[in-house]
């Protein structure tokens, strides 16, 4: 979970423990049903939660 903890880490803000034990980054996945049913506002926040998804600096790579 960098991208939620990413800038406190980078700040010294919060320290990394227990390393050793930490568990494989797992992807983030967003799963909507497309078609006649599509719904504008879950379009939107689909569109909204990629872009700020990519945007993320921590969420690619280790830190």
């Amino acid at each position: 979970m960098w991208y939620r903890a990413g800038e406190t880490l980078a700040t010294g803000q919060l320290k990394r423990i227990l390393t050793d034990f930490e568990e494989d980054d797992l992807p983030v996945s967003i799963v909507h049903v497309e078609g006649r049913r599509a719904n504008a506002k879950i379009r939107t926040f689909i569109d909204l939660a990629a872009e700020q998804l990519r945007a993320n600096p921590y969420l690619q790579g280790e830190m």
